[in-house]
């Protein structure tokens, strides 16, 4: 089993935290809310359009790093005991809270004075249904991640054969094959087959780079930065859509741009996140029901101007993400075993746990 550089780790544990809040940010968009035909559209559209590009880097980034932890010490041997291990730690996770989010919207919109809070269709009670739900994550949109996770799990024979028995040309040839097709077919982006490339990618760094990773240059940090920049700049000026060949390619070459750039900040990479701040799993699968109601509440309190639907925006991302760190304190203290059931076993006590 190959051993992962304390700084690689202590960054993935760093980025984890960062990522974790960019997911809440893209489910507290406020886009749609803006009035084109009021002042002011423009700089709100835009402060808002920026942080959701950059933050459209984090689904991306969770699966490289996911991968690259997954091959860092990958023996197809063990393939057996993987898949029991994930099974606890991805999959169990996903269908408790696709159950929790059922039970969620079925409550709401079954009770008349808090169905207006979700704006969702009344919950069927027909096992297919409830079947289908949970598979799609339809109460709990953010989930689809494990479902897909996994199913990059189960296929990891495939991605190994790739990986440890083509050369560097055969495999870069097959990556850029894989990419452009994808890029050219407009495959759903919760499908696990969407984001190969970038868990190729980073399933081939972790195998055989877990152990020799170099910090770049500040020079490569720096010209990171200034892409994924241009690329942000770009998208808005040319109003590119998400569902366009030029976005998908943004989406896989934009992760490994804010890699880099976050060598900028070599020094936080070199110390282990506080162990209260690890809860992004918890936030990632919690925050989108603090997002709803916190939306609701700020629209109530800010108004529907343009600047403040701005401040909703970014009221929504911060109240939520900070509500997601109190409850995981408190479900951390008062019912650990609960807190680790819901989040496949995560449950940190000790720094170096």
């Amino acid at each position: 089993m190959k051993q992962i550089q304390k700084t690689v780790s202590n960054k993935i544990s760093n980025m984890n935290f960062i990522l974790a809040f960019f997911i809440v940010l893209i489910h507290s968009s406020c886009l749609g809310s803006l009035n084109t035909k009021t002042s002011f559209y423009s700089i709100n559209y835009v402060i808002q359009k920026s942080i959701l590009i950059i933050a459209d880097t984090a689904v991306p980034l969770f699966f490289m790093m996911s991968m690259f932890l997954l091959f860092s010490g990958y023996e197809i041997k063990n393939y057996g005991s993987l898949i029991k291990k994930k099974t606890k730690s991805v999959l169990l996770p996903f269908l408790v809270w696709g159950i929790f989010g059922w039970i969620f919207y079925a409550t709401l919109t079954n009770i008349p004075m808090l169905s207006n809070l979700v704006q969702a269709e009344t919950v069927s009670f027909s096992p297919l249904e409830i079947m289908r739900s949970l598979l799609f994550a339809k109460y709990n949109s953010p989930i689809w991640f494990l479902r897909s996770l996994f199913v990059l799990i189960l296929i990891s024979p495939v991605i190994y054969l790739m990986v440890k028995k083509l050369n560097k040309i055969l495999f870069g040839l097959l990556l850029l094959a894989i990419t452009l097709f994808l890029a050219f077919f407009n495959i759903n982006y919760s499908y696990a087959i969407f984001w190969l490339p970038v868990c190729i990618i980073a399933a081939r760094f972790g195998y055989y780079k877990s152990k020799e990773y170099k910090e770049p240059s500040k020079i490569l940090s720096v010209i990171s930065l200034i892409l994924l920049l241009v690329f942000v700049a770009l998208i808005i000026l040319f109003d590119i859509e998400e569902q366009s060949t030029i976005y998908y390619l943004y989406r896989m070459i934009s992760p490994l741009l804010l890699w880099i750039t976050m060598d900028l900040f070599s020094n936080i990479n070199k110390r282990h996140l506080n162990e209260k701040l690890n809860f992004s799993f918890f936030s990632f699968c919690a925050h989108i029901y603090f997002v709803i109601i916190f939306k609701k509440i700020f629209i109530a309190l800010l108004g529907k101007s343009n600047f403040g639907i701005t401040l909703v925006f970014f009221a929504t991302g911060v109240v939520s993400f900070t509500a997601c760190f109190a409850i995981s304190l408190l479900l951390k203290k008062f019912a650990p075993k609960f807190y680790s059931f819901i989040c496949g076993g995560r449950l940190i006590t000790k720094r170096n746990q």
